[in-house]
C-alpha cells in the first residue's frame, strides 16, 4: 500500500526529474564533444527533444494535481459563496471532460502510429513511444482532475483563527 501511495504522490514528478537530468547530461556531453573534440553526436538533439516532449506530457497531470493549471480566477472570485462553489465544480467537470476526450483521442493516435511503423530519424526509435507519453499524460491528468473533484466534496474547509492563520 505504501508503494501505491508513493506513486500517487510522486509518479509524474519522479519521471520529470529523471528526464530533465537526462536532458542536461546529454546536452553537456554534446557541448563537450563539440568544443573539446570538434565532433558532435548526431542523436543528442533528437533525444533531448523526445525527452522534453515526454516531460511536457507528464507535466499535464502534475500541474493538475498541484492545482497550478493556467486559469483566470478574477471572475470566479467575484461570485458569492454558493455560486462560486458551483462554478468551480463546473470548471472541474469541464477539465475532466476535456482531459478524458484527449485521452481517448490519444489512444487512437497511438494505435495509428504503431500501425504506421514510423521511427525517428537519428535514434531510429519507434515514434509510438512519444505518443504513449501523450496518452499517459492525458490519462494522469484525467485521474488527477477526478481526484481533485472528489477532494472538493470530501475535504473539510480549513478553520481560520484570529490573525488569519489556518488551524
Amino acid at each position: 500500500m505504501k508503494v501505491v501511495k508513493w506513486l500517487d504522490n510522486n509518479l509524474e514528478e519522479f519521471f520529470m526529474i529523471i528526464f530533465l537530468i537526462m536532458i542536461s547530461v546529454i546536452m553537456m556531453l554534446q557541448v563537450i564533444m563539440r568544443y573539446a573534440f570538434s565532433s558532435s553526436l548526431n542523436w543528442a538533439e533528437e533525444a533531448c527533444r523526445h525527452l522534453w516532449i515526454a516531460t511536457t506530457c507528464l507535466s499535464i497531470g502534475y500541474c493538475t494535481k498541484k492545482k497550478s493549471a493556467l486559469r483566470v480566477d478574477m471572475i470566479i472570485e467575484m461570485l458569492p459563496g454558493v455560486l462560486k462553489k458551483i462554478m468551480i465544480v463546473f470548471i472541474d467537470l469541464i477539465g475532466i471532460a476535456a482531459y478524458g476526450y484527449l485521452f481517448v483521442e490519444s489512444i487512437t493516435t497511438l494505435k495509428s502510429t504503431i500501425a504506421s511503423g514510423q521511427t525517428s530519424t537519428a535514434l531510429e526509435m519507434p515514434m509510438w513511444i512519444l505518443f504513449l507519453f501523450l496518452m499517459i499524460g492525458f490519462f494522469l491528468a484525467t485521474v488527477r482532475a477526478v481526484e481533485q473533484l472528489i477532494e472538493r466534496f470530501t475535504k473539510k474547509e480549513p478553520r481560520v483563527e484570529a490573525g488569519g492563520e489556518e488551524a
